[in-house]
This record gives C-alpha cells, sequence and structure tokens, in this order.
C-alpha cells in the first residue's frame, strides 16, 4: 500500500499531532525560565519540568514512529498476501474452467471411485458417448457403473479392482453394454490415490473406445484362425519358401505328399531336392520368376513311396512394408489322377479310332460274306441283321467298363440273352478279356449260338449247351459242347457260321479252332490269346474292304 494513503496519514496525524502540542509546551516553559527576570526557584523548577517533560516526550514519538512503521509493514503484508490468495483464486477458477472444459471435450471418460466401497463419486461427460447415459445418472445409482460391464467381463474387471491395490495401477480391457443395447469394447486405466497418511484413499482412471482398435485386432485372429484352419485342414499342399528356396513352412497335406511325419523333417530343406531331377531345372526356373516378382505356374514329377506322381504347382512372390520379397507362397496338388485320366483318354481315342476302324472292316466283310452265302434278300438280312446286333451288344459291354476289356462270362451271358438261360451252363475262373479280343470273341461266340438254334441242340425242345473255359499262359481256351436227341451229321463243308468263326480266331485273334461233329451234338474248341500286347498300328486306307475281309477264307473253302 502507498506511504501517502488516507491510512497512512491519518495514523501519522493521530501518533504526532498531540505530542507535537506537548512538546511545545515543554520547550516554552523552558524559555520562559530562562527569560525571567527574576530567575527564582519556580523557574527553575519549571524549566527542569519542561526539559524532562520533552526528554520522555522525544522517547515516546521515538517508540511510537517505530511502531506505527511496524503497522504499516503489516498492512502491506496484509495487502500482499490478499492479492496473492486473490490473483490465486482466480488461478484456481480459470484452470478449473479449463479442466471442466477439457472433460467436457474429449471422448475419454475421466472417473474416481471411493475406497473401499468403490463406489463412483466422479465422472466426466465423455460417459454419455460410451455408455449413453449422462454422469448424473451413474452418480446417483453406484450400481449402474459395473451394470453396464458385459456380464462375461464383470468378473475380469471386479478382480483388476481388487488387484490394483497390489500393481498401483492396471489396464484392463473389456466390454460394456450400451444403454440402447450395443456392444462396445473399452480400455481403462486405473491408478491408486493413497491419503497423506499413505492408505489408499481411492481410483482414479480414464476410460477410452476401443472398439475400431480390438475389433480389428479380434478380426485379424479371427482371420488367421480360418486361415490356419482352411490350411491345416486343406487338401493341398501349401509351403512357405524363402528366397535361397528352403523350405520354412508346410500344412499336413503337403507333409503327406512328401511322406514325412512331421514339418522339422522338412523345414530349412531345398524344395527342389524333392523334385524328380529332369523337372529340377523347371521348378528353378519357377521360382526365379517369383523372385522377380511373378507369381509362376508349373508342373513336375516326384516318386512318392516308389509311385510316379504329378502335381501341379504356383508360387507367389510375399513383399514386406518395404516391398522386397521376402519369401514365396507356393500351392501344389497332387494330379496323378488328372494326367492319368488324359493319358487314358488319349489310349482310348486312340483305341476308339482303332476299333472303329476294325468295327468298320468287319461290317463289310460281314456284309460281302453274308452277300455270297445267302440264297435269298430275306436270309442275307437275318444273318446280317443278328451279326450286327453281337457286335452291338459286345460294343456297349465294353462301353459299360471304360474299354478296359469284358469278363468271359458277362460275354456269355450277352451273346445267349435271347434265348433261355435255363439251357445254358457255364463253367470257368473269372476272367477279363481285353478289349482287341472281346470283339472278334463276341461275334464267335455269336455264331456258334446261331448255329445250334438252326441245326444244333437249340433247335432241339430239349437240347442244352455246356461251355466251359479255363486259362493258362496267356492262352484262353472255350469248350462248346451241344447235347441233342437227334444225331448230328458232319457237313461236307463248313456254313458261313462257321467258316466266320475260324477266320475270327485263328486270323483275326491268332489263335485255334477245333471243331467235332459228334452224334450227340457239335463239340469245338476255341483257342486264343488274352496277352496285353497293343494292338498294330490301323493301316493306311485302302480300295479294298479291310484286313478282316482279306484275312477271312473265301466262301466255299
Amino acid at each position: 500500500m502507498p506511504t501517502n494513503s488516507p491510512l497512512t496519514v491519518r495514523g501519522r496525524l493521530g501518533i504526532y499531532t498531540p505530542a507535537t502540542v506537548a512538546l511545545a509546551i515543554g520547550a516554552g516553559l523552558s524559555m520562559m525560565a530562562v527569560q525571567s527576570p527574576s530567575r527564582g526557584s519556580w523557574a527553575t523548577v519549571a524549566g527542569l519540568l519542561g526539559l524532562v517533560f520533552s526528554v520522555v516526550l522525544c522517547a515516546y514519538l521515538v517508540h511510537a514512529g517505530r511502531r506505527a512503521q511496524r503497522f504499516e509493514e503489516l498492512v502491506e503484508e496484509s495487502a500482499a498476501a490478499q492479492r496473492a490468495a486473490d490473483a490465486a483464486s482466480l488461478a484456481l477458477h480459470a484452470s478449473e474452467a479449463r479442466l471442466s472444459s477439457v472433460l467436457e471435450s474429449v471422448p475419454e471418460v475421466v472417473w474416481s471411485m471411493e475406497l473401499p466401497t468403490h463406489r463412483v463419486t466422479y465422472v466426466s461427460p465423455g460417459v454419455l458417448a460410451i455408455h449413453g447415459l449422462q454422469p448424473e445418472a451413474i452418480l446417483a445409482n453406484p450400481a449402474l457403473w459395473f451394470d453396464c460391464v458385459h456380464p462375461d467381463d464383470r468378473a475380469m474387471v471386479r478382480a483388476a479392482l481388487v488387484g490394483i491395490g497390489k500393481h498401483e495401477r492396471t489396464t484392463t480391457e473389456y466390454r460394456v453394454l450400451r444403454a440402447d443395447g450395443t456392444e462396445r469394447w473399452v480400455r481403462d486405466r486405473a491408478v491408486l490415490i493413497h491419503d497423506e497418511s499413505g492408505a489408499p484413499e481411492r481410483i482414479d482412471g480414464i476410460m477410452s473406445d476401443a472398439t475400431d482398435e480390438i475389433g480389428a485386432v479380434l478380426a485379424l485372429e479371427q482371420s488367421e484362425r480360418r486361415y490356419r484352419l482352411l490350411v491345416e485342414n486343406a487338401s493341398v499342399c501349401i509351403k512357405e519358401i524363402d528366397v535361397d528356396g528352403c523350405i520354412l513352412s508346410m500344412n499336413p497335406a503337403g507333409l503327406k505328399m512328401l511322406s514325412v511325419q512331421n514339418e522339422g523333417q522338412v523345414r530349412h530343406a531345398r524344395f527342389v531336392d524333392f523334385i524328380d531331377e529332369v523337372d529340377r531345372s523347371t521348378v528353378r526356373r519357377a521360382l526365379d520368376g517369383a523372385l522377380a516378382g511373378t507369381s509362376t505356374a508349373f508342373e513336375f514329377g516326384m516318386q512318392v513311396r516308389g509311385d510316379q506322381r504329378h502335381y501341379s504347382s504356383t508360387v507367389i512372390p510375399v513383399r514386406d512394408d518395404d516391398g522386397t520379397i521376402e519369401r514365396l507362397m507356393g500351392v501344389t496338388r497332387d494330379t496323378t489322377d488328372q494326367v492319368q485320366a488324359e493319358e487314358r483318354k488319349a489310349a482310348l481315342r486312340h483305341e476308339l479310332d482303332h476299333r472303329v476302324k476294325n468295327t468298320l472292316g468287319m461290317v463289310l466283310a460281314l456284309a460281302d460274306q453274308a452277300m455270297v452265302r445267302s440264297p435269298s434278300v430275306q436270309t442275307f438280312h437275318e444273318n446280317f441283321r443278328g451279326r450286327l446286333l453281337a457286335l452291338a451288344r459286345n460294343h456297349e459291354t465294353l462301353a459299360a467298363s471304360n474299354w478296359r476289356g469284358v469278363e468271359v462270362v458277362d460275354t456269355l451271358r450277352t451273346t445267349f440273352a435271347p434265348f433261355d438261360s435255363s439251357r445254358f451252363t457255364l463253367d470257368g475262373p473269372d476272367l477279363r478279356v481285353p478289349a482287341r479280343v472281346s470283339g472278334p470273341l463276341s461275334l464267335a461266340l455269336h455264331e456258334l449260338t446261331t448255329n445250334a438254334a438252326k441245326y444244333g441242340a437249340l433247335s432241339e425242345p430239349d437240347g442244352r449247351v455246356s461251355i466251359h473255359w479255363k486259362c493258362e499262359a496267356e492262352q484262353l481256351a472255350i469248350y462248346w459242347r451241344e447235347s441233342t436227341r437227334v444225331p448230328v451229321e458232319a457237313p461236307r463243308r463248313f456254313g458261313m457260321g462257321l467258316t466266320l468263326v475260324r477266320g475270327l480266331i485263328e486270323h483275326e485273334l491268332g489263335g485255334s479252332v477245333h471243331v467235332d461233329f459228334r452224334k450227340k451234338g457239335l463239340h469245338a474248341v476255341l483257342v486264343l490269346s488274352t496277352g496285353e500286347t497293343a494292338d498294330p498300328e490301323p493301316p493306311e486306307e485302302v480300295s479294298d474292304r479291310s484286313r478282316l475281309a482279306a484275312r477271312l477264307p473265301a466262301a466255299g473253302a
């Protein structure tokens, strides 16, 4: 406070004005005593009293001046303290206003919870955004804070609050249920606050919405689980290869493909070392192409448990954050079945082409022979039609077996289908003849059956036919025995049917035919090779009927 303020002036006047008057009186008395003409005793006394009075009064004035100065100092200190208190109060109010503004603007929830009751004593406005509740509602209902926690996470949250006494601070991630029923993830950081004596007083915390972050992490984890499940259960080989061509990881299908028990047996092994040597250069080029940044597909062969297998593979580059290729991902599929199927198709196409040409040649030869030996058009029609039907039935049987051959018993049953099956006795082992054999054999059996129906056992009500077959050293022998009541006489020459049988077995299949006309029925033995030798290449197209026409004996032979 300034020294010339009204308060200081009034103080000084109050102290010094009476003293000044008294001092003036004492000084006057002393002067009167000195200047008195009589200079008697009274004057001496008066002078002494005035002097003493003046001295005492001066001493008082000095003391009073010191007290006045101290009073001024106290007043100044009090004023300074008041000014400081006022400034601190203004600063506090400003700070509180700024804090309140910050708490109202931030999305996080600032909260305080007293101990040991765990009752929420403060919560910031951010709770509206996260919980969908007003702060007043949570403060008015102590149980509402925990009611908002997801039921599956409440035990974890309570354990975290109890455990904070040991760790002083903790971070917990859990779910809360908003007032509208939606679910949010939060990250809650809490710290333990002590009182002046060091005892736990409260817990302060800040809660932030972590739904997007944790949701992304959970989605990534779920995606990784799905990827791992897919990889582990995939039927194809999925592997990782480093830039040096060594295997980093491989799924169970890949381990099975390589006939190993666990991943440790192939980890850090060079992938190309498992490949057939003839295909290694192809695999190396594919890996180099992938390391150059291009996805590459290739095929290769590999020996697995002694079997040759075929595979189709694709390798793609995998880059890091900087765009550098850090490894390769490979997917390999076993294509052995497909390759073999394609090979079978190619063989079947070749076989079909060959068989069609042979069949057409056979049809033309049958037509030529039937025309020569048929006395009428009706006879030609019957003979030719029956033989074509026999060929058609054999073709259906071959097609049903995918042209892999036909069982002998199936060929016989197909041939005898138009007749009463009880009149036939079949005896022989399970035996499959190749496709090249089944056609001529089926036609030969058809001719024997037709001959029996016209002239032999099947032309009588009680006639029977017995067929027995066996195979030794790739030689198939078929024994045909007819049983009749009417004695059979040997013809002077073979008819068209038996001539065709001999031509089919001997000339087409390189076998032999023995025919014996006994009185009780015809006996015939057909011997032919069943070896799986490849059929000769079909001849060039020529102007004559076919090679079969050239091999069949001339009519009347």
